[in-house]
């Protein structure tokens, strides 16, 4: 992902026991990270995305980000799936970013 572009996943359902999510990722070069945000449908994060953390890569290797707190209390309290995009974007004036398999694991919540 060179910096300013913009990656947007595949909607999938989460639901309230599926709070974190995380990545690999690499810098290949320049600076900044990338903004990891949620796109709940049905939401007003839908047309704006909420950012929910950044990923700053390794230089040498692949880092498996942190855990990101992806916030299915966005689309509502009750029990039950919520369709969710998940919107990366590359940040910093020259950063070069990779970025790959990304998790959504309840077997993570802590």
């Amino acid at each position: 992902m060179p910096s300013g572009s913009t990656a947007v996943s595949p909607v999938m359902c989460v639901d309230m026991t599926y709070p974190t999510a995380r990545l690999w990722a690499r810098t290949l070069g320049g600076d900044g990270d990338v903004s990891v945000s949620v796109s709940y449908a049905g939401t007003k994060t839908e047309l704006s995305p909420q950012e929910v953390g950044h990923v700053k890569g390794d230089r040498q290797r692949w880092r498996l980000s942190g855990d990101l707190q992806i916030k299915p209390q966005l689309a509502g309290k009750a029990d039950g799936w919520r369709k969710v995009a998940f919107v990366l974007e590359a940040g910093g004036k020259t950063g070069q970013f990779q970025v790959d398999d990304f998790y959504v694991d309840p077997r993570m919540s802590r």
